[in-house]
């Protein structure tokens, strides 16, 4: 190939996977160093290997000659399967109309009227054997036990992991041990004689025989397993199964507690026992501690790909042992190359399980590159297989944020397994299920909610109403209700549903219960609930770690939970020690640059954004922009995020266009991605916005809220949080625009909507207080203002507690309104209230003390304590200083209000160059137009004036007039108090010109004022 020829996508796939698999080959195993769950895994292992020694020596003492174990009962089958490999119609379980059973309902139905007959064909039979004993009370010879019929679920399971390939289905019509039970002898004999009468009973029909004498089970157990068919009332036939005994066998097994190591092991084997019995003995070979020199000899001196593919399951997933899988995968394609006699089809389903890995492991180029070769090696009339290949391609596309081909790979899927399973099947449903979850990242709730309640109608069919399948479909419905604001009503109720059955199915110690524990408290968390919210994390967190110990992926997502409400608490740092705990369990398992790594690192940038430590937390935001870029490449939906996050600390900053960029680089990702309709589009449309106001380009913000409202009334049916968090923002705007009124009703619509969602007692609807005080303050309605402050401060007090910043923020307010009616005592106690919480929270170098500082220092001036009021507004000063630099507005601002305090002593001279380099810093960063460039020029005016400079004064006004005028409107009391200042200062017609537009003015506010306080 010359240079300038380009490679086929067939060959660019090639190089890659060769590059994958040599790097794989190249790594000594000596190097990967397994978890310490699986360490103890293996040791287990060893011990439980030790008692199935002691069990073999045990039988053979029993049965020295084996007689049971070469004792033959014959079916009358003929066995289960046709040449072709189907099973036979006439062994599937039948319903109560003698038809295959379509649903577990049904076999269940069918099972409770066969448990009389079964129990009735066993006694009598055993009553042979007690007569011929002479003794029918002779119960320790031959004990029966013949319990209810098997749980659901734990036959749903075993159909699901057991019997899902068999042909014809459902799975569950090969459920054969729904009615057991099981009989046990004193005597080898008279076992021996119960097999021979029940072989002979004319009513019985033999349908497979396991001799576990002669084949242990994985625990080294042995007895005999009959499954029989009955006539059911000449209705209908049902399958029966019965274990036949050796007491002293049996009580061995007791006394060794081997059931308790079947279990343990069990978990990590579903399949038929011949399997399991493999791989036990693959497991031998890893040694005690996973000895490297075993292991390396075991896997380069293997021959046998049965072993290996049994190993990679074990390593990829039941230990998490990345490295050892794509280990295993890669010398099995060695044994499986076409030199070797291997097919297309086997070399394919490794790459399958390469693809799997390597997508947990975070590389989902390189998965891809595996999926689509792998597609390429299968014949087309493998339905089944292309079925699996579709979804795995799709489950890295929506990795990827390739959110359209995901959609198109799971919807081929779905097609092709309708095609082969009918509507109602499990792989029909989890095909549901995956296209639901694409739906959902587009934020496309209602598509979502169609196929996920598709996938429950399916699932609910086949495992019935009370099974772990369905508990699935709950946690996903409930995810939809909570992204669409119905917290209370739905999400959660479908959450404690999950929990329960999940309970039921698995018991109180398991992973899927931990998730469901999960997902309750986020509910809680919304809802402002943070206590239960913590309990229910802490509750996950314990599952997780004693399923998985402490190095675990689902351990570190239970201590982000925890963080999350601890960052919600105000506990800042107990929240960074939590998250970095998650950190170092994701950089233990994963390494440094895997996705889950890059969330640990937005989660402690975001604390550190809270505590004012703006710098690290944008190198946080940055290093998961680069693991999220170097893995997805930078035109993903995590980059989007990234660019969201370094530009909120960029706006904190200061530094707007700056943030303005940032914002919309993550919109330029989002919208191909999502589409332009996408809650996620919304929410950059917001964060424009809120740049745009802050540099006082109203209209501008104005639109950007305009846009977002436009989507998430369109996206959310009803109430919803985003949509008030809209409203919010277009209150925000109207306030600084002078239109109070306005600003009033969106504030109150999002109370409405946050009252609704929440009730009364939520922490977003504290916010809507606040926001409805400040437009109260600004009307002079101060009695109202002071009443929505104190509502809000009561929730946040029940919610937070006494020592949190949101707490402190409305201690704030109400000591404003405090000062605004000359209850200055009583705002210096609010105010000193806010600063000892925010002292507590923050530490001393924060933006929220400083500006406390700032309100106590503004107090002191109208106390006329000049000396403590600049002393105060200089450490405020300084704090801002060292947070955002010299060259941010917030520091102007103070700068300002220091310079009028020097005003007030006389100092002009220090005062005037404090305006001009406040005013010089606002002009730089917002531009000549914004509002706060108005109340520059007019502070620099009222210490002109103060000082005598009449015509300075003036020129102040008169810049300070325009840019309000222009910013703000005519009828803005900002603009009516600048009016006041010129007719102070002006020549007398101008005088008397500027006081008659301010009383203008002024009277329009006032009479504005009473019609809203009538309202």
């Amino acid at each position: 190939m010359s240079n300038g020829e380009q490679k086929t996508d067939h060959e660019v796939r090639k190089a890659r996977i060769d590059d994958v698999l040599q790097r794989i080959n190249d790594e000594p195993i000596q190097n990967i160093n397994p978890r310490e769950n699986s360490k103890i895994f293996v040791e287990k292992l060893h011990a439980y290997l030790h008692c199935r020694e002691q069990m073999d020596k045990r039988y053979n003492e029993i049965d020295e000659l084996h007689e049971l174990a070469q004792f033959d009962l014959e079916d009358d089958s003929g066995g289960l399967q046709l040449q072709c490999g189907d099973y036979k119609t006439e062994y599937l379980q039948q319903s109560n109309s003698g038809q295959p059973v379509q649903n577990i309902s049904e076999l269940y139905n069918a099972a409770q009227h066969a448990l009389p007959v079964f129990k009735t064909v066993i006694e009598r039979n055993l009553d042979k054997i007690r007569n011929s004993i002479g003794d029918a009370s002779n119960s320790d010879e031959a004990i029966s036990l013949l319990p209810p019929l098997k749980g659901k679920e734990r036959a749903i399971d075993k159909a699901k992991d057991d019997y899902s390939k068999r042909v014809p289905g459902p799975a569950i019509a090969y459920l054969y041990d729904i009615v057991r039970g099981c009989v046990s002898f004193s005597s080898k004999n008279h076992l021996v004689e119960f097999l021979v009468f029940l072989k002979e009973d004319p009513s019985v029909h033999i349908v497979r025989v396991k001799n576990r004498f002669r084949d242990p089970t994985l625990t080294g157990y042995r007895d005999f397993n009959i499954v029989f068919q009955l006539d059911v009332d000449g209705a209908f036939k049902h399958i029966c199964e019965i274990q036949v005994h050796l007491q002293d066998i049996k009580m061995l097994d007791t006394s060794l507690g081997l059931h308790v190591h079947y279990e343990y092991f069990r978990k990590y084997y579903a399949g038929a026992t011949a399997s399991l019995e493999d791989r036990l003995k693959d497991l031998k070979l890893i040694g005690v501690g996973f000895d490297a020199s075993l292991m390396a000899d075991m896997l380069y001196g293997c021959t046998d790909a049965g072993r290996l593919q049994r190993l990679g399951t074990l390593f990829d997933d039941y230990l998490g042992e990345p490295q050892l899988a794509l280990k295993v995968c890669a010398k099995l394609l060695e044994l499986q190359s076409p030199d070797s006699g291997g097919t297309s089809r086997s070399r394919a389903v490794v790459y399958m399980r390469i693809a799997k890995v390597l997508r947990t492991q975070g590389r989902p180029s390189d998965a891809m590159c595996f999926l689509k070769t792998a597609l390429t090696l299968v014949s087309p009339n493998e339905p089944d297989f292309f079925a699996e290949c579709y979804s795995a391609i799709g489950r890295v596309a929506r990795d990827q944020g390739n959110l359209r081909n995901a959609k198109e790979m799971f919807g081929t899927a779905l097609t092709i397994n309708i095609k082969d399973y009918g509507k109602e099947s499990p792989n029909v449903a989890t095909s549901y299920i995956d296209c639901g979850r694409v739906a959902m990242l587009e934020g496309k709730l209602d598509n979502a909610k169609y196929y996920f309640e598709k996938a429950l109608q399916a699932y609910v069919h086949v495992y019935g109403e009370d099974s772990a399948q369905v508990a699935i479909l709950y946690m996903d419905i409930g995810r939809v209700a909570m992204d669409q604001g119905k917290l209370a009503a739905h999400a959660k109720e479908l959450f404690l549903k999950a929990l329960a059955l999940n309970t039921q199915v698995y018991g109180a110690d398991n992973q899927k219960v931990a998730v469901a524990f999960t997902e309750i408290g986020r509910v809680a968390r919304q809802q402002g609930q943070l206590d239960y919210a913590k309990e229910m994390f802490e509750k996950a967190l314990a599952i997780d770690v004693l399923v998985y110990g402490e190095d675990n992926p689902a351990v570190a997502t239970s201590y982000s939970e925890i963080g999350r409400v601890a960052r919600d608490q105000g506990q800042l740092e107990n929240a960074k020690t939590v998250f970095s705990k998650a950190l170092a369990i994701n950089i233990q398992v994963y390494g440094e640059s895997h996705p889950n790594v890059a969330i640990s690192y937005n989660n402690i940038g975001r604390v550190a954004k809270d505590q004012g430590q703006l710098e690290y937390a944008k190198t946080m935001f940055e290093k998961a922009l680069a693991i999220n870029g170097n893995m997805y490449g930078y035109s993903h939906q995590n980059v989007a995020a990234s660019y969201t996050e370094i530009g909120r600390v960029l706006q904190k900053q200061g530094r707007l266009e700056d943030a303005k960029n940032m914002f919309e680089k993550a919109l330029a990702i989002d919208i191909p991605v999502y589409g332009e309709e996408s809650p996620a589009v919304a929410i950059t449309y917001g964060d424009i916005g809120r740049v745009a106001r802050e540099q006082g380009q109203l209209a501008n913000a104005r639109s950007m809220f305009e846009k977002s409202l436009a989507i998430t009334t369109q996206v959310y049916e009803g109430d919803n949080q985003n949509v008030a968090t809209d409203y919010d923002n277009l209150g925000h705007v109207a306030r600084d625009e002078g239109r109070l009124a306005y600003a009033q009703t969106m504030f109150e619509k999002s109370l409405a909507i946050r009252t609704r969602v929440y009730g009364e007692e939520n922490p977003a609807v504290a916010v809507s207080y606040s926001d409805i005080g400040h437009v109260a303050m600004d009307q002079g309605h101060l009695e109202r203002a002071n009443d929505m402050f104190q509502k809000a401060l009561a929730i946040r007090i029940q919610t937070f507690g006494e020592s949190n910043q949101n707490v402190a923020a409305s201690f704030t307010d109400i000591g404003r309104v405090a000062r605004d009616q000359g209850r200055l005592e009583y705002a210096n106690e609010m105010f000193g209230k806010a600063l000892s919480i925010n002292i507590r929270v923050y530490g001393e170098g924060n933006p929220s003390v400083a500006l406390v500082y700032s309100d106590i220092g503004s107090l002191a001036r109208l106390e006329g304590n000049l000396v403590q009021a600049e002393k105060l507004l200089v450490q405020a000063l300084y704090t801002l200083y060292l947070v955002y630099g010299k060259n941010h507005w917030r520091v102007a601002v103070v700068s300002q209000l220091l310079a009028v305090v020097l005003s007030d002593q006389g100092r002009f001279d220090e005062a005037k160059q404090r305006c001009a380099s406040a005013l010089e810093v606002q002009l730089e960063v917002l531009g000549e137009q914004h509002s706060r460039i108005g109340a520059a020029y007019h502070c620099y005016g009222l210490i002109l004036a103060k000082e005598g400079n009449q015509s300075g004064a003036k020129e102040m006004f008169d810049k300070a007039l325009a840019i309000r005028l222009a910013a703000l409107g005519e009828n803005h009391y900002h603009v009516a108090d600048t009016y006041e200042k010129l007719g102070e200062v002006g020549d007398w017609d101008a005088s008397e010109s500027a006081f008659s537009e301010a009383l203008n003015i002024h009277q329009f506010v006032l009479e504005t004022r009473e019609k809203i306080g009538k309202m």
